[in-house]
């Protein structure tokens, strides 16, 4: 008995299912297994610390996560050449898709290591600075002759386009301080004839040596009223040395290179009167833009991108971009 009883059920469920599927039409398929989505790997290599390239690595982080893309942010804890030639190489071996550079590429071996990357069909793009002999698609940075100009034209608006200026810089052989300078330069010889630029001094970004060197300069030339800190190590310390910062934003006008917790602090105080403020941020997001756009085909080589230049003060210094930190793996 039960065994009719279930043959009938049996039969009555298939005839059910086959009306319900001629009604409804319902089509009856095996799922399909999804398309694995490739994932695109870039890697970020600094040997460089501090708020600005923070600010890079932020900026190149934010916009790869809005992309999909992955992005692997390494810094390394001893700032060595040989450090930053074994990332790039490391990078390599595990099939990055792409390189963001920053430090180092002016020496043989950087410039080797970024062969070597382009040999194996790997774009790299440098940020901030880069040696002429680097083979990169691109590099994204700031127009520094630019950023000089912007000085002395925010210099001449505090002193009433007459002043006896000191500059100072991490040393005499940084290009990008040196464009700032010769920018500086071009501005007064075209504009400002009754500001004079005295001296240059170095500072090797020691707050010993700053303090020195400013001290026997000051010493020197007496009528110094203005000070130029065309780097951001030396802008960061300058208001912290005792010996003038009493007579800065006073007796001694300053303008200074770039943006930190320290030049933000001075500039409100009123120590510093303005900073030239460039757009690390932005650099980091354009460093993740080229690289998508080689990977969609477009041809770079040796392109440079110079993203905004921005004079901050008292009155506009809301307007800073990066606030956040970026996630480094330390090597």
């Amino acid at each position: 008995m039960k065994t009719w009883k279930t043959r009938i059920g049996a039969v009555f469920f298939l005839l059910t299912a086959i009306l319900i599927n001629r009604f409804f039409k319902v089509e009856w398929k095996m799922e399909q297994p999804k398309e694995k989505i490739p994932v695109v790997r870039y890697t970020l290599i600094s040997n460089l610390k501090g708020a600005y390239w923070d600010d890079i690595a932020l900026g190149a982080t934010q916009l790869a996560k809005n992309m999909g893309v992955s992005l692997k942010c390494v810094t390394l804890a001893n700032n060595t050449k040989e450090g930053m030639v074994a990332q790039i190489d490391y990078a390599l071996a595990v099939d990055s898709d792409g390189l963001i550079l920053m430090g180092y590429l002016g020496t043989q071996s950087g410039i080797d290591a970024v062969a070597r990357a382009r040999e194996a069909g790997v774009p790299v793009i440098a940020v901030d600075a880069c040696s002429p002999e680097a083979r990169v698609n691109a590099l994204i940075g700031s127009d520094n002759i630019q950023a000089g100009r912007m000085a002395a034209k925010a210099l001449a608006a505090v002193t009433g386009e007459k002043a006896c200026v000191l500059a100072v810089a991490y040393s005499h052989t940084a290009k990008t301080q040196n464009d700032r300078i010769r920018g500086f330069k071009q501005e007064l010889d075209e504009n400002y004839k009754d500001i004079k630029l005295v001296q240059t001094i170095v500072d090797g970004g020691d707050m010993y040596i700053l303090r020195k060197n400013l001290e026997e300069a000051l010493h020197e030339f007496s009528a110094v009223n203005a000070i130029v800190c065309v780097g951001a190590s030396s802008s960061d310390m300058l208001g912290n040395v005792a010996a003038v910062k009493p007579k800065l934003g006073d007796e001694i006008k300053v303008i200074c290179f770039d943006t930190s917790e320290n030049i933000y602090r001075f500039i409100q105080e009123g120590v510093y009167d303005a900073t030239i403020a460039q757009n690390p941020v932005e650099m980091g997001k354009q460093a993740i833009c080229v690289l998508e756009d080689i990977r969609d085909g477009r041809k770079m080589e040796n392109q440079v991108i110079y993203t905004p230049l921005q004079t901050l003060k008292r009155e506009n210094l809301a307007e800073r971009d990066g606030q956040g930190e970026a996630e480094w793996i330390v090597y």
